[in-house]
């Protein structure tokens, strides 16, 4: 049967996430990785920062503190999205205003940091650059 393979496939991926007790895992470094998420918020361009477990993502204001969006038309997600990645992080950009991350569910807390402060250098960029949007 041509579903047997990938149905195989799918139950050992379960087996091994309970034998590497991966919900643990996640479970131990999440609240390392909501709290570095958090802390982004303290860029003037950072809008609105929030997470749960290794799912976060955060959203570009044009104004410190207030809820006014970048126009889509300069594609600032896009931008930084391209700056984060430079910097060694890969993450996605959300459609019209900000980035997401979604790491490994192996990640470490040293790689949490690792990534998180990498993120920190652009931000900075980042601030002054949504400054010189029309």
């Amino acid at each position: 049967m041509v579903l047997a393979v990938p149905a195989a496939v799918a139950l050992r991926t379960i087996e091994l996430m309970e034998e590497r007790d991966m919900v643990g895992h996640v479970r131990r470094v999440a609240p390392l990785f909501q709290e570095r998420i958090a802390g982004l918020g303290k860029y003037d361009s950072v809008g609105d920062a929030r997470g749960i477990g290794l799912i976060g993502a955060i959203e570009f204001v044009t104004e410190p503190n207030s809820r006014i969006k970048p126009d889509p038309k300069r594609k600032l997600a896009a931008r930084v999205m391209k700056m984060v990645q430079d910097a060694g992080v890969i993450i996605r950009a959300l459609p019209l205003d900000g980035i997401a991350f979604c790491p490994p569910l192996i990640i470490n807390e040293d790689e949490i940091n690792l990534m998180f402060d990498r993120v920190e250098t652009v931000l900075p960029e980042v601030d002054k650059l949504v400054k010189t949007l029309d």
